[in-house]
């Protein structure tokens, strides 16, 4: 399995290099410690798997996460340690695989890789707990609409949008009157101050 890790602390480049070593069939190709390097380098380069931490200096939180999964069908295993369940199960539902905090034993991480690989949702036991006691979000997006509320609830531009996520603008335009026709808005901006009220995104920084 041909994996990419982005995160910005060396002590967690350096523990998922051992961690795989132990592993004949796990290899990290690349690292990296901005979202925006890695994006680039997936532009040109294939990974099987994309070990992902949420809090980057560039582009933090789902934002990051949901870019990643837009260029393509992508297998992202979050490991983060964030203590907030409202911003893993964004995480789950913009696409990610497997969800494990940096609190779990490391076995977890290998779990979650194994699983990705076998295309199966991974949970960690810490991840699961800090989700445990949210309820249902009271609307359920498609991970492409949510990915675009994410990145509009950045301030990134329908053109950009367009770009990042690889399609067309008029496409953006579209989602976006559907999702302010569904959250029964009639701009944008009430659009992501909806989302955001009701726990459907995370509001993050570009």
């Amino acid at each position: 399995m041909r994996i990419i890790v982005v995160d910005d602390h060396e002590l967690a480049h350096a523990g998922l290099r051992m961690l795989c070593a132990a592993r004949e069939d796990l290899a990290i190709v690349a690292s990296f410690t901005l979202a925006r390097e890695a994006l680039a380098w997936l532009e040109e380069n294939a990974a099987d798997i994309v070990v992902l931490d949420l809090d980057l200096p560039d582009l933090a939180g789902p934002a990051a996460l949901a870019e990643m999964l837009g260029g393509g069908p992508r297998k992202v295993v979050i490991l983060t340690g964030a203590n907030s369940g409202e911003v893993l199960r964004t995480c789950l539902d913009l696409g990610a695989i497997a969800v494990v905090s940096k609190g779990d034993p490391v076995e977890c991480t290998l779990h979650a890789i194994d699983s990705a690989h076998e295309d199966r949702r991974y949970v960690s036991p810490t991840a699961e707990k800090l989700m445990g006691g949210l309820g249902e979000p009271p609307i359920v997006l498609p991970p492409r609409q949510l990915a675009i509320l994410q990145l509009v609830a950045g301030g990134v531009s329908n053109k950009e949008i367009a770009y990042r996520l690889g399609i067309a603008a008029p496409t953006v335009s579209f989602h976006l009157a559907e999702l302010r026709r569904r959250l029964g808005v009639d701009s944008n901006r009430q659009l992501v101050n909806r989302a955001v009220s009701i726990g459907l995104v995370i509001s993050s920084a570009t």
